[in-house]
């Protein structure tokens, strides 16, 4: 037999043309419905009636105000760093944490700069406070998706008319058990796209402490701030692999 294996990425290809469906890793709390909302184009948590539950505006307003989200981002520092590929052999594909940032993503954010397109999948691999791999949190103008927990398509809204070939810079937090991704265009910031984590997600995803980039390129980058410690690869050249 098979016996079991722990997975937390599968890459399927030659899918052009068709579809595939995916359950949660860590199942569904009991008494919560969850479904996607075809209206709105995003993950939608169905509540049974009576439920005193705080309400997912009242999270969203708190992570906010935690995260310290800006609307210009003259404000966040300029220290630009390339976001370099975790996914090699001296890396050990992503398992050590030298090719790794280390930065609290339940208390502060993470501004990346990159391009949005159809195809390419952003990709940030995500960390315990001991090192363990967590999952990934991807995302294009198809899909915004967090190993095991969330499975959507973008809200069209979320990049606009943006061109697909120039950059976005895009801002993501797992704030009070809530993911938080916002677009920053260029005189406009995105309404950001919430889902709140429940259940074994939320008790999953509550220590992020790390966080590494996964087959982005060289032109792609993020924005170091004070409260990050980088890995030896992250200088200016991801130890070579980028060009100057």
């Amino acid at each position: 037999g098979w016996g079991k294996v722990g997975v937390m990425m599968v890459e399927l290809g030659g899918m052009v043309g068709w579809r595939y469906r995916a359950v949660p890793l860590y199942g569904v709390e009991e008494g919560v419905e969850r479904g996607l909302d075809h209206d709105k184009n995003q993950m939608s948590t169905v509540a049974p009636s009576g439920d005193k539950r705080e309400t997912m505006e009242s999270v969203i307003q708190r992570a906010n105000t935690s995260a310290g989200f800006v609307e210009d981002l003259r404000e966040v520092s300029t220290n630009f760093r390339p976001t370099c590929d975790c996914w090699r052999r001296e890396c050990n594909f992503c398992e050590d944490l030298s090719c790794a940032i280390k930065h609290d993503l339940t208390s502060y954010t993470l501004n990346v700069t990159s391009t949005v397109n159809r195809s390419l999948l952003n990709t940030v691999v995500l960390y315990d406070s001991v090192g363990n791999m967590l999952g990934t949190f991807q995302w294009n103008r198809r899909g915004i998706y967090l190993t095991g927990c969330v499975g959507c398509r973008t809200p069209r809204k979320l990049v606009g008319r943006h061109p697909p070939e120039e950059p976005l810079t895009w801002t993501l937090s797992i704030i009070e058990g809530v993911l938080q991704l916002s677009v920053n265009r260029p005189g406009k910031v995105s309404r950001p796209y919430t889902h709140k984590l429940r259940g074994q997600c939320k008790k999953h995803y509550q220590d992020v402490a790390f966080f590494s980039f996964q087959k982005m390129p060289c032109h792609h980058s993020f924005t170091l701030i004070d409260t990050m410690v980088p890995g030896s690869m992250f200088d200016n050249t991801c130890r070579g692999a980028c060009p100057a």
